[in-house]
């Protein structure tokens, strides 16, 4: 008799896995020396006053205000579908576990490849550089949430953490 063999592995194995990377990434972080501070610290301020001095800049700087409003709608509405995966996972996936684990390790892949692949822009084309990636991840969005197949949804998993990071 012929027995249905899952795509995936098993749910503990993702586990494993993944705690394997974690490790590892954390091994990387103990690693990193950062760069001696170039400027001495402000004091004096206190938290409230220093958030106030914050938004009354961004108030001033028309630039600024728009990227942040951009990154607020994108967010809002792109950010919003790793908190979706589990009922993704459940409709897409023969096992809910297993789907959701495989899908947050997709879309974790996606972000560290974006991570990896970032590279060092100019302020002018900040603006354009956001509304591109905020759109690139609604179309990842989309097809996340009309996946049929786990194939196509673990693709969109990864273009979602791709794009949320970028």
């Amino acid at each position: 008799s012929l027995v249905a063999r899952p795509i995936w592995p098993s749910t503990a194995l993702i586990f494993a896995v993944n705690a394997v990377v974690t490790f590892l990434f954390v091994l990387v972080l103990m690693r990193l020396r950062l760069a001696p501070r170039t400027t001495p610290p402000r004091s004096g301020g206190s938290f409230f006053g220093e958030m106030g001095e914050g938004f009354a800049h961004i108030l001033h700087d028309p630039a600024l205000r728009l990227i942040l409003l951009v990154m607020l709608c994108g967010g809002a509405m792109v950010r919003a579908m790793v908190e979706l995966v589990p009922a993704i996972a459940a409709g897409t996936f023969a096992n809910d576990a297993t789907g959701l684990a495989v899908l947050s390790g997709a879309a974790a892949i996606g972000a560290v490849a974006s991570g990896l692949s970032v590279g060092r822009g100019r302020a002018v084309r900040l603006l354009f550089g956001v509304l591109l990636w905020w759109g690139l991840g609604g179309v990842a969005a989309i097809v996340l949430t009309q996946a049929q197949h786990p194939v196509s949804a673990v693709v969109a998993a990864i273009g979602v953490g791709f794009t949320i990071t970028r």
